[in-house]
């Protein structure tokens, strides 16, 4: 073996990984991070006690169950649990020009809690393997998963209603009422486990002002590292959640576009089901949010933009999101258009069903504009990507990221529906798009 192989970095992690840990991980008590999500085959050794909910409020004898196991365990760790958040509030307000916690600073700190178990699985040093990640850890990693999304929640009906502020501070029972109105507490499968005090408790350790410098968490010791490290994941979480309001900012003549490209896939076919039957969770909330949007006098429209500016500005005071907004593109775009729609016109190439010229024109335009921001959005994940490799002491990762990744990790994409509506295959990269129907290529790079 050489001297450059003795030294040579570990092979980076892919973006998929890194924000997506697999869900049938176990930690060392033997309990899966996903619980009673990953697929029964993976856990029919691991205890799943499902009774109904007691608590009151929306989770009150729901016909969905709560899990009991995951309770039993996390209450196991509930002291150690505090400590961490609490350790992470204490650096991140340590960090900043101000000790009070805001919405922003409770989305990094829930997003802190739930990458715990990604870093320590692959960082380089003193890595865990799966079945041995401390079981406090993945404790932590599952009463930060509903905060998660709790926060994301709120985050984007302030921005979308015009009431973002970014001075707003956190206050624990106001969340909690939030996530209880919302019925947040109820997921896909089963009810939130943890009682209302023990929920009110970690709010409170969340939003407190105080640093504590008795609070540690010997698995990490760099918190800075960690803290850039999971400022990544957060910036590649609120751009996918906020891309269609992204999109919609980048579009021009957006009500027109956008009006006509849900009548054309929401329109009756043959056996009278609409055609975009299986939505994307982009597409809803494109369809959602554009009316809202519309309706809007243009100074709060543009206020809404800069808000959504000032959040990914606020996050690490890094430039991506605006020059993701500005990037004046259009030479570019109206070559791309019109070999693109040139390509669909052709005889030899068969889209799901007949349009007209003008209905063409408008899938296509939407079409192009989306993959030219989703090539941006690339790359910047790249950049991510690249960032929190170097906190992991890891190299370049060899296989670059493109637009199925993304699909696999944050469900379809509006992408994905056109390509569907137009019966052709797309590959999108940071530097070109490829779309294929058979023997017949478009490139555009």
């Amino acid at each position: 073996m050489t001297t450059n192989q003795h030294i040579q970095k570990p092979e980076g992690v892919h973006l998929s990984l890194l924000m997506n840990l697999e869900a049938k991980f176990r930690d060392n008590e033997n309990r899966l991070l996903g619980e009673n999500k990953v697929p029964f085959e993976f856990h029919t050794d691991v205890p799943m006690e499902l009774l109904e909910c007691p608590y009151t409020g929306s989770r009150h004898k729901h016909f969905k169950p709560m899990n009991i196991s995951a309770l039993k365990q996390i209450n196991s760790h509930w002291t150690e649990i505090l400590n961490a958040f609490t350790c992470l509030r204490s650096f991140h307000i340590s960090q900043k020009a101000t000790n009070q916690i805001t919405i922003l600073d409770l989305y990094k700190l829930a997003i802190a809690g739930y990458l715990m178990p990604s870093y320590l699985f692959y960082r380089t040093k003193d890595t865990f393997a799966d079945g041995e990640l401390p079981a406090f850890v993945s404790t932590i990693h599952k009463a930060a998963l509903g905060l998660v999304n709790a926060t994301q929640v709120m985050l984007t009906k302030h921005l979308v209603m015009g009431r973002y502020n970014r001075d707003t501070i956190i206050d624990a029972e106001s969340f909690y009422l939030f996530v209880e109105n919302e019925k947040l507490f109820i997921g896909p499968w089963e009810v939130c486990a943890g009682t209302p005090n023990q929920i009110k408790e970690l709010l409170k350790i969340l939003s407190n002002n105080q640093v504590d410098k008795s609070a540690q968490i010997p698995l990490i010791p760099s918190l800075e590292s960690y803290f850039h490290y999971i400022t990544q994941a957060e910036k590649v979480v609120l751009l996918d959640n906020f891309f269609s309001i992204i999109f919609y900012f980048s579009l021009s003549e957006s009500s027109n576009r956008l009006a006509s490209l849900f009548k054309i896939l929401y329109s009756q076919e043959e056996n009278s089901r609409p055609f975009a039957n299986e939505l994307s969770m982009e597409l809803q909330f494109l369809d959602l949010v554009y009316p809202l949007l519309d309706e809007k006098e243009p100074t709060q429209k543009e206020k809404i933009r800069q808000d959504l500016i000032s959040i990914f500005h606020d996050i690490d005071g890094k430039e991506d999101i605006i020059n993701l907004l500005n990037q004046d593109e259009r030479d570019q775009e109206k070559n791309y258009f019109q070999l693109a729609f040139e390509f669909f016109a052709s005889d030899q190439v068969r889209i799901s069903r007949k349009l007209p010229k003008n209905d063409l024109e408008t899938l296509v335009y939407i079409l192009v504009k989306y993959l030219l921001l989703e090539r941006k959005k690339i790359s910047l994940y790249t950049f991510c990507e690249s960032e929190m490799n170097t906190v992991l002491e890891r190299s370049e990762v060899a296989r670059s990221i493109d637009s199925l990744d993304i699909t696999l990790m944050y469900d379809k994409k509006l992408r994905d529906i056109l390509s569907n509506f137009l019966a052709v295959q797309i590959d999108n990269f940071a530097d070109k798009t490829i779309i294929k129907q058979g023997l017949h290529q478009l490139t555009l790079d």
